[in-house]
């Protein structure tokens, strides 16, 4: 889970992505822990504000019906889960965001998640590169003679008709 509560540390935190998960379970049994609190179970604490997140609210994003591409289906999920919030869950695989429309990404609201499946063991970044059971992928786009990252390429947040972005909390990727 991505440690925010104002918007510049959520759109700073989101940019990096990739943070590892720490719970797993099986496509037909999405975690409904708090994995943060599962995680730092120690002395030490964990942000005590996860416990606001509707974690046992999950949707299992593998075996959801409605929408024709991944796309649709992430924004059909994440405005099911906009009143009381919850959990967007993307077991084990690779999921191919690159045909997203332009100009929109993964925009998260108030109290929506994104999780992955946890790797197995205590995986180490070889060469800046962690491997983890579940990867999103963004497109490119030709640029110069080269290929570079589409833009909106994220996972962001958005405020709804109530909310200012500064209103926007309790978001992330476990």
């Amino acid at each position: 889970m991505l440690p925010c509560r104002t918007p510049p540390t959520c759109l700073a935190l989101l940019a990096l992505f990739l943070v590892r998960p720490v719970h797993a379970a099986d496509a037909t049994d999405p975690p409904k822990d708090n994995p943060i609190a599962t995680y730092y179970s120690g002395p030490e604490g964990y942000p005590a504000w996860t416990d606001e997140i509707n974690w046992s609210h999950v949707i299992n994003m593998k075996t959801y019906p409605k929408g024709t591409t991944l796309f649709e289906k992430f924004e059909k999920a994440r405005d099911e889960l906009s009143e009381g919030g919850g959990v967007l869950y993307y077991p084990a695989g690779t999921y191919d965001f690159s045909t997203m429309p332009p100009g929109r990404g993964l925009m998260l609201v108030h109290g929506v998640v994104i999780r992955g499946d946890a790797p197995t063991g205590h995986p180490a970044a070889a060469d800046g590169k962690l491997d983890l059971p579940t990867k999103f992928i963004f497109g490119f786009r030709d640029r110069g003679g080269g290929k570079v990252p589409r833009d909106w390429n994220m996972i962001s947040l958005q405020p709804d008709d109530y909310r200012h972005v500064k209103d926007v909390g309790d978001i992330g990727v476990a």
